[in-house]
């Protein structure tokens, strides 16, 4: 091997082993961050509550007011005078706005006086039919005088009853410049100002009785099985609880105001409306939801205890729920045996879970058996019921 081979196979050689050296220095991965995902989930709780012994099914409700009423003036106008403001009261009469009046204040001048003329004139045309019937009667005169006259007289009567209906209908008109009040309520809505335009059949406010409020509940066809026919006269002397959760469980009592026998058509369940007179230490809206106690004969022991539909998932042939640990926020998936449905959106429980525990909700499909907790809803934790 000459003496230049040599040399150039020493060189690189030398770059070889500097490479292999330096390979990790050039040519080193990036590092890969670990990224944390975080196993806590926002949720809804649903407290388990065992009704009584009697058999209570206790059904969600709304409120809504008793009286309700869309005000609007029957003529059109400039409003003249509103002072009014949203949640005023008002009684049974007072006038709540009035409309410029000065239009058709001139429409019944206008018509007043010409209701004078045409009256004088009709007067006339009577003493002229008087006089023309009278020599009529002497044969003075033809029949065809005689039947111009009396058309005469006809048309004047016509004319100025015609004009009398005209002149109540103005005067009508006048007076629906005025908006009382059709009841004793509170003003919930204000939709024109003074000095604004308001339009004829255009609602202008809203009147809402809040002392005496309605509960709406629907009750499930299948609950329906126990009632018999002479429990509708039953059912109209009764009072059941009202609820209010959230609001430290204030329990009221409504007087059942009318009965729907006839499901809707949505679904299979019948409306039921309460009567229920607000007290005055306690503010009660529409719009409130409430839970309605209603005794109800066929539930058995076994059977008094509802979860929502939602709070049940499947794994398998077998029902399950989220059962919430106070302690370490955390879940255990726990196996139930469902019963009957309850109400629209409850389900009894037969067995698995106990009176005071915690249940998902909502959402259960989302949840895993390491996920924590962030409760959506932590009022349910200090409620006592």
């Amino acid at each position: 091997m000459n003496k230049k081979l040599t040399s150039t196979l020493i060189i690189a050689g030398a770059i070889g082993i500097s490479l292999f050296i330096c390979k990790d220095k050039i040519w080193k991965k990036p590092e890969q961050k670990q990224v944390n995902v975080s196993k806590e989930r926002v949720a809804k709780l649903y407290r388990i509550d065992k009704l009584n012994e009697a058999g209570i099914v206790t059904y969600p409700g709304v409120v809504k007011t008793l009286k309700h009423a869309e005000l609007y003036f029957r003529v059109s106008g400039p409003v003249k005078e509103c002072n009014l403001k949203v949640g005023q009261k008002v009684k049974e009469g007072d006038i709540l706005m009035k409309l410029d009046q000065r239009d058709y204040q001139r429409e019944i001048d206008k018509i007043s006086q010409d209701m004078k003329m045409l009256k004088e004139e009709r007067d006339l045309n009577r003493v002229q039919y008087e006089r023309i019937k009278k020599l009529y009667d002497e044969q003075a005169i033809s029949k065809a005088d005689f039947d111009k006259a009396t058309a005469q007289t006809n048309i004047s009567e016509t004319q100025v009853n015609a004009l009398g209906e005209s002149l109540k209908k103005a005067k009508d008109s006048l007076n629906d410049t005025y908006l009382k009040a059709p009841f004793t309520g509170y003003i919930t809505d204000l939709k024109i100002k003074q000095f604004e335009i308001a339009k004829a059949n255009v609602p202008v406010m809203t009147l809402d009785d809040l002392e005496n409020v309605e509960i709406h509940i629907s009750i499930p066809g299948g609950n329906m099985s126990s009632l018999k026919p002479e429990d509708r006269e039953r059912l109209k002397n009764m009072s059941f609880d009202v609820r209010f959760t959230g609001r430290n469980n204030r329990v009221l009592k409504a007087s059942v105001y009318s009965f729907k026998a006839v499901a809707s058509e949505n679904s299979e369940s019948y409306d039921l409306t309460l009567k229920l007179e607000t007290p005055d230490d306690f503010m009660v809206l529409p719009g409130m939801s409430v839970e309605v106690d209603i005794p109800e004969k066929k539930q058995a022991k076994s059977e008094i205890i509802s979860v929502p539909f939602a709070s049940v998932f499947k794994r398998g042939e077998n029902s399950y729920v989220w059962v919430f640990n106070q302690a370490t926020k955390g879940i255990v998936a726990r196996e139930v045996k469902i019963g009957e449905p309850v109400t629209s959106d409850n389900v009894a429980i037969l067995s698995g879970l106990s009176s005071g525990e915690f249940i998902i909700g909502a959402g259960v499909d989302w949840l895993a058996d390491d996920n924590t907790i962030r409760v959506m809803n932590p009022e349910v934790l200090n409620a006592n019921r």
